[in-house]
């Protein structure tokens, strides 16, 4: 058998390779994206009518269209637009004025997986887009300093609304509850004595974290009283404490919260699996700044817990 060509994805880490699929936080693009076999097409030429009624009926804001002149043969066309050459008795033409101006999202090729805080992120600046994979080969015996082409694969459509799926909203779950857990390590670190971090909480919080500690060492198991405390909790603690503010080099409680202050809610949101997620523009616009806050938190209580481990262990 003879080879001509070779893939090969300068993304990736030959040294340290990852597996996406590996980590929630990894999105197969079969579970966000609707092949174009499965969609509606409209065409170039003459515009169907019943095409836009079906459109306007099954509440399609945008259709993918066959275009031999486009980077990856194919473009995305709203439905109102349709509506208004079919109005005007104009056919649909390859002219780019007819096409969503940001119609194509592009990833490099990584077997299929689509990182999850990337996809939200492309999301915030276009409603509709046909996602495919791109990555360059190059030709055997070649010294590899030019590629000798790329090689595109066409995923499928992905819509706004496909944000609300279930795998999305597991892989931003799963960084929240990462978070909980490393915020919950570094309290029981910083506040060895865990009456100082419980005396931080309200009242109702108290009762609730005493409670559940109680109530679990009657079970015969006690994890301590910081198993029984929440995000929403352990956040309120880091607010109120310098010695965790400044683990976590915050100079001020203001400025902890301007970071942690919206993701208890979004958290809450995303929890509620038949409660949609997003509706608007502004929505994915908010998940987006949320998910950027809750990186950036993490990273800070990982850099500081691996301060903490790194000085026990010298």
């Amino acid at each position: 058998m003879k080879i001509e060509h070779y893939i090969y994805s300068p993304d990736q880490d030959d040294e340290n390779p990852e597996v996406p699929g590996a980590s929630p936080t990894s999105l197969n693009h079969r579970d966000v994206c609707i092949p174009l076999g499965d969609c509606v097409a409209a065409a170039l030429g003459p515009v169907d009518p019943a095409l836009c009624a079906w459109l306007e009926s099954n509440q399609f804001d945008q259709a993918p269209v066959a275009v031999p002149s486009a980077e990856i043969g194919w473009r995305l066309v709203a439905r109102s637009q349709l509506h208004e050459l079919c109005k005007r008795g104009e056919p649909l033409t390859e002219d780019d004025a007819h096409f969503l101006p940001i119609d194509r999202l592009r990833f490099p090729y990584t077997g299929g997986w689509i990182a999850v805080d990337a996809l939200i992120e492309e999301m915030t600046v276009r409603a509709a887009a046909i996602v495919y994979t791109e990555t360059q080969f190059y030709s055997v015996g070649s010294d590899l300093t030019e590629p000798s082409g790329m090689s595109r694969e066409i995923c499928g459509l992905i819509t706004r609304s496909d944000l609300n799926r279930q795998v999305v909203r597991a892989g931003v779950y799963d960084q929240f509850s990462g978070l909980e857990a490393n915020i919950a390590k570094l309290v029981a670190i910083v506040h060895e004595d865990h009456w100082e971090w419980i005396g931080l909480l309200n009242e109702e919080a108290q009762v609730r974290v005493l409670g559940f500690w109680e109530v679990s060492k009657r079970n015969g198991v006690d994890m301590g009283p910081i198993a029984g405390a929440t995000l929403t909790d352990l956040l309120s603690v880091v607010s109120k404490s310098l010695p965790l503010l400044r683990r976590l080099d915050f100079g001020t409680k203001k400025k902890f919260e301007e970071v942690a202050g919206r993701l208890p809610r979004t958290r809450n949101r995303v929890m509620h699996a038949v409660r949609p997620l997003i509706l608007t523009e502004q929505d994915v616009v908010d998940l987006a700044r949320v998910h950027r806050s809750l990186k950036g938190l993490h990273q800070r209580v990982s850099n500081a817990l691996r301060q903490h481990h790194d000085g026990a262990v010298s």
